[in-house]
């Protein structure tokens, strides 16, 4: 009977030792995948990479769009605006950084710093990728156009991560793909499985050649085109603040409530947005002599079914007449006729003016240098003097289900205007609308009245800002 249960238990222990043995093969056996899979992987990233240098330019032209900002840039300002994202975790910067540097062959018009050229500005390809960095400046703080930095930043601060553009490198709509894809691999390396591609691109894909053209010049038909004759528009006046500062209040709400509050006004979520912004600046200023004009930007490639991540856009200027005292309807109805024409054809002829100007011989002829002076100068005369300020409406971000399970809020940021004191923007993620002022005067007076409206019509705002102090009084 002994022997029998010393048997047994020696078969027992054999069977857990097998058992163990088992175990640590298939542990050897996955481990050996992991590794084959990672080698598999670097093999095929240089072998993308050397595709990328071989179909894909190292240098490119400015787009159509593009060219005005480095002209127009000065030191302690350029144009940078930024995309942000609220996550429900702190930021790891180490699975950032290496996020980065999976995405940035994919997209080659990121990748890039600006040379001066004998007639044109142009983009160089940078070697290096951009370095994650922990933020510390104001929100799209100026670029040194003239070193070697990228035109990209990639930032970080507890549980936000933000990416700042240089305006001539893309557009709104071309920088959020972008920073879509970004987050797409930031959660992917954290073992957080994205199913889709909503609003995002496979890294692994070969940039295509409509990513990276002009789309300006291709859609042109250098016929007739919209003329630039229009009266200036009011300016907000206000205690400037210091030299490279601004200051930007922030409101965070529910969408679908002021979704609600449009409908009573029997309009769009973006037409009451656009009205009611143009409505608290026209309270204020009604005598006045000069219009209130928002400078709305239209994204083309619907319009023209393009998928270029350069810029793309154009814009309209809406005008409210300030002689006489206006009600919310009466303005609300003014920007549903303005936005009716907007179509293919308006647009176009606005592509056709643009592309115009720089197709013209005595442009074209003129050194970099002189250049620069006479597209300076244009920039005020004929852009931000005819607007009060803009306002950019992203909209609703497309992404994949799971960013929800990450994600809080998006924030878009224009930064500051050259000449302008204010700069107006929307974003909605889910039914979080956050709408971000961005302002270089002191004064919040347009920020208060904006939100105390929504806040008059039983809209919960809550309000994040740098500038507490003015905004409580």
């Amino acid at each position: 009977m002994n022997a029998q249960k010393q048997e047994q238990k020696l078969q027992k222990q054999q069977q857990r030792r097998e058992a163990v043995l088992v175990k640590q093969q298939q542990k050897q056996v996955k481990k050996q995948k992991h590794i084959e899979k990672k080698a598999k992987l670097k093999i095929v990233r240089k072998e993308l990479e050397a595709r990328r240098l071989r179909t894909i330019s190292n240098w490119f032209r400015l787009d159509n769009a593009a060219l005005v900002y480095p002209s127009a840039g000065r030191h302690g300002w350029t144009f940078v605006y930024r995309f942000s994202a609220v996550l429900k975790e702190p930021v790891s910067p180490e699975y950032l950084q290496q996020a980065v540097n999976d995405i940035m062959p994919r997209f080659p018009t990121f990748n890039v710093t600006l040379k001066n050229g004998l007639f044109w500005h142009y983009f160089d390809q940078k070697a290096s990728f951009p370095k994650v960095q922990q933020e510390h400046e104001f929100p799209c703080s100026y670029f040194d156009l003239h070193g070697v930095e990228h035109l990209i930043r990639i930032l970080y601060f507890h549980h936000r991560i933000s990416v700042e553009v240089f305006h001539s490198v893309s557009d709104g709509r071309g920088t959020l793909l972008f920073f879509n894809t970004l987050l797409h691999r930031y959660f992917s390396l954290q073992q957080k499985p994205i199913s889709s591609l909503k609003g995002c691109v496979n890294y692994l894909d070969i940039p295509s050649e409509e990513e990276t053209q002009d789309a300006f010049q291709v859609v042109t038909n250098h016929g007739k085109s919209n003329s630039h004759k229009e009266r200036k528009a009011l300016k907000i006046k206000g205690t400037p603040e210091d030299e490279g500062k601004g200051g930007t209040t922030y409101g965070k709400m529910r969408a679908q409530a002021v979704k609600e509050i449009a409908k009573e006004y029997k309009t769009k979520l973006s037409i009451f947005l656009c009205s009611l912004l143009a409505y608290v600046v026209h309270k204020r200023n009604i005598g006045a002599k000069k219009p209130v004009k928002i400078s709305v930007p239209i994204d083309l490639r619907p319009f023209f079914e393009k998928e270029t991540l350069r810029n793309f856009s154009s814009y309209i200027n809406v005008e409210i007449e300030n002689t006489q005292e206006k009600t919310l309807e009466e303005i609300i109805e003014v920007f549903s006729q303005a936005f009716q024409k907007i179509n293919k054809e308006f647009l176009l002829q606005n592509i056709n003016a643009n592309t115009k100007i720089q197709k013209n011989a005595c442009i074209k002829l003129l050194p970099l240098a002189l250049k620069d002076i006479v597209i300076n100068i244009s920039f005020k005369l004929l852009g931000e003097d005819y607007q009060t300020l803009a306002f950019s409406n992203i909209g609703v971000v497309q992404a994949p289900d799971e960013f929800s399970n990450h994600i809080s809020h998006y924030e878009v940021n224009l930064g500051r205007p050259k000449y302008n004191t204010k700069g107006v923007a929307a974003i909605c993620f889910n039914d979080s609308l956050v709408i971000s002022f961005n302002s270089k005067i002191k004064e919040r007076n347009l920020e208060k009245d904006f939100f105390r409206f929504l806040s008059a019509h039983n809209i919960d705002v809550y309000i994040y800002t740098d500038r507490r102090d003015l905004y409580a009084k």
